[in-house]
């Protein structure tokens, strides 16, 4: 029996390397299970926005991987309604298309995995 994985986005993309090393934990756990959720909450939301310049700090831009979620059969990918309203996002800022849910429905499917990596 394998268990499901939830990979939790909670803090912006930039300034630490937890959503980098968060999205290089994502893409290599995925060659082991095909159980995998991913979750952007709080200011994780950011992770998949469109218009990112991290470049200006000098800082390579890694939120175009998140595409290859896709790619790595990746499907179970939920966003923060609360979230994205709090920072006043609309599913058009996004860079790819996920389920956008409210966060009672986020603990629900949270308590559904039996492994819980934060990034």
């Amino acid at each position: 029996m394998t268990k499901r994985i939830g990979i939790i986005f909670s803090k912006a993309p930039y300034g630490v390397e937890d959503g980098r090393e968060g999205l290089d934990a994502l893409l290599a756990l995925s060659n082991f299970t095909d159980d995998l959720v991913v979750f952007f909450i709080d200011d994780g939301v950011y992770q998949l926005l469109k218009a990112q310049n991290p470049e200006v700090n000098q800082v390579k831009n890694h939120s175009k991987m998140f595409k290859l979620m896709s790619l790595y059969d990746i499907e179970s990918v939920f966003v923060s309604k609360e979230a994205m309203m709090m920072r006043d996002l609309t599913e058009d800022d996004l860079l790819l298309s996920a389920d956008i849910i409210d966060d009672q429905t986020i603990s629900t499917a949270l308590r559904q995995c039996s492994v819980k990596l934060v990034f």
